[in-house]
Parts: C-alpha cells; sequence; structure tokens
C-alpha cells in the first residue's frame, strides 16, 4: 500500500507518456515550475454569463470547524479558533490537513488528526470565500470578497504569490491543478491563468486517455 504524498513533493504534475524526449520534458517542466515561482501566468478569460457565478460552500456559523462520521453521523473533532463565521473549508487528498476560513479574513491551517493549527495566516482584507489544497506541490489557493486570489505555501503558510483585483468583484471560487488557477467571481466571468500557454511542448506534459 502506497503511502501519502508529501506536501511539496512534486508540482502535481500528471502522468505523462514515456515516449516523449525526456530533456524536453525536463525542459518544460523546469518553465512550468519557473512559472509558478515568478507569478507569470497568461490570463484567459471566459465571458458568457449574464449574471453573477457562484460555487457550492459549507457556511459555519459558530466559528468552528466539524469533522464528521457520515457513516455513523458522530462528530469526530472540532476545530475552534475562528472568531467570525466560516465561508469556505478544504480536506487536502491525503486526509492530512484541513484550511479554513471566512470572515475574520483568517486562513487557519489544521493537522486533521490531532485538531492543531499549524498556521494562522492574515490572509485577506475581505472575507475568503474559497480554498483549495494542492497536496502535491503544496499549494494552498485562496478567495476572498476582496478580489484577490493568493497562493500559499501549505508547510511554511508563506505567501507565494498574489493576484489583486483579478476579479471586477467578489471572489467566489478558485481551484488549481499543476498548471492552472480557474476562478470565479460575482463579475460574470471565469478566469484562467495559465502558467504553462506560453511553454512550447507543454500538451506532453497531459495524460493520455
Amino acid at each position: 500500500m502506497s503511502s501519502p504524498v508529501q506536501l511539496g513533493a512534486g508540482l502535481g504534475l500528471p502522468a505523462f507518456s514515456s515516449d516523449h524526449d525526456w530533456k524536453d520534458l525536463y525542459r518544460i517542466k523546469q518553465e512550468l515550475e519557473r512559472n509558478w515561482l515568478e507569478g507569470a501566468a497568461e490570463p484567459i478569460y471566459l465571458n458568457g454569463h449574464t449574471d453573477s457565478i457562484y460555487c457550492v460552500q459549507f457556511d459555519d456559523g459558530d466559528f468552528r470547524v466539524k469533522l464528521w462520521n457520515i457513516d455513523t453521523g458522530k462528530n469526530i473533532r472540532e476545530f475552534s479558533g475562528h472568531t467570525k463565521g466560516l465561508a469556505c473549508s478544504q480536506f487536502s487528498d491525503d486526509g492530512k490537513y484541513i484550511a479554513s476560513a471566512g470572515n475574520d479574513k483568517i486562513i487557519r491551517i489544521w493537522d486533521a488528526n490531532s485538531g492543531e493549527c499549524l498556521h494562522s495566516i492574515a490572509a485577506h482584507e475581505n472575507l475568503v470565500r474559497s480554498l483549495h489544497i494542492d497536496s502535491v506541490s503544496g499549494r494552498l489557493i485562496s478567495g476572498s470578497y476582496d478580489q484577490d486570489i493568493k497562493v500559499f505555501d501549505m508547510e511554511s503558510g508563506r505567501l507565494l504569490l498574489d493576484f489583486p483585483k483579478w476579479h471586477s468583484s467578489w471572489v467566489l471560487g478558485a481551484k488549481s491543478d499543476y498548471r492552472r488557477i480557474i476562478s470565479t467571481g460575482q463579475d460574470p466571468k471565469i478566469l484562467i491563468m495559465d502558467f504553462g500557454l506560453a511553454i512550447k511542448g507543454i500538451e506532453k506534459l497531459e495524460s493520455r486517455r
């Protein structure tokens, strides 16, 4: 049985075909990593909606994150520390970490097993509406009503990238994979920030189906 992937173990790259030249793949991966570090994304706007674009999230008004066993209906653990209502929470893929945020503008990263708060990050200037954990790359993506999208290092809590005012209104959802951040907001558009768009041969990193 394989062990969980450690945070920051890689870029979160998909499986790719072995028949590509390894030197070319190495170049592509290095360029993509550099683009992430430098915040060099190419914005792509998808327009077509005529009103706000919303996503589904959970809201807990008692300032607590609760972990439940959905088979038994029992509350396994509570995570206390927020001072205002929650707007979003996110599990890491390996089930080891939980990130939560809301109206106190603080992102908290928790040890899911012990309940310990590992990091308390003063992240935004308004309600934090969306969180996404990429366990492989160790990145945490946040979106806020302050219209900013930010990228943090899960292990240290350090801010890696800040994209201020990329939406013209509230950011309602932000997700990420190995090369893109995709976000939605109250403004009727979907924003794709593609760190690999300008890299020649980036499609070679895509898995074959």
